[in-house]
């Protein structure tokens, strides 16, 4: 399976596997891909936004996208806690990424998709050729994601948030590149 640049053609395919992905485990979340798209729009033109996709059997199969983020955006966006965390870390002067989503069509998890995924996310951060901190929300019991974000040395940073399903959490995640 081949990894490209995901492109804004791709939304309504990458909005097909984000609305199968979410139906099942861990989420159970029903979202019409209209509801997909809602959510989904508004990321594709966020600041220094890139993402690719696998494709397999002739469709895309997975996808994978980040943008870059100021410390006054993460802290509207995430809440002070998480931002004081990356200034108490000494990580505010370089480089801020997100990581937006990593999602994978059903019938092809449990293939190393994410594991490849993540692979090709740490050569593009590495070509930024600049220090940099990723961060990203996990939920704790999505273990296949923690799983391939520990595969590329992603660490909790112990910051949490409630998750809308109680009495779950969501921990931020960090990696340092550069």
């Amino acid at each position: 399976m081949n990894t490209m640049p995901l492109l804004s053609w791709h939304m309504v395919r990458v909005a097909q596997i984000y609305q199968a992905a979410f139906a099942g485990y861990p989420w159970f979340e029903p979202l019409t891909i209209e509801e997909v798209l809602q959510r989904l729009e508004p990321l594709f033109v966020k600041p220094g936004f890139t993402g690719c996709v696998v494709v397999g059997d002739g469709r895309i199969v997975a996808a994978h996208w980040h943008d870059i983020i100021s410390i006054g955006q993460l802290r509207k966006d995430r809440g002070d806690e998480l931002a004081q965390w990356v200034i108490g870390n000494g990580y505010d002067e370089g480089l801020l990424i997100w990581e937006r989503e990593l999602i994978v069509d059903p019938e092809y998890q449990r293939k190393g998709l994410a594991h490849q995924l993540r692979n090709e996310f740490l050569q593009h951060l590495i070509g930024y050729r600049t220090p940099l901190l990723v961060l990203t929300r996990l939920r704790e019991d999505n273990f296949g994601s923690i799983k391939s974000a520990q595969t590329i040395n992603m660490f909790d940073t112990g910051v949490t948030k409630p998750a809308s399903q109680a009495p779950l959490k969501h921990h931020y995640w960090a990696l340092t590149v550069g």
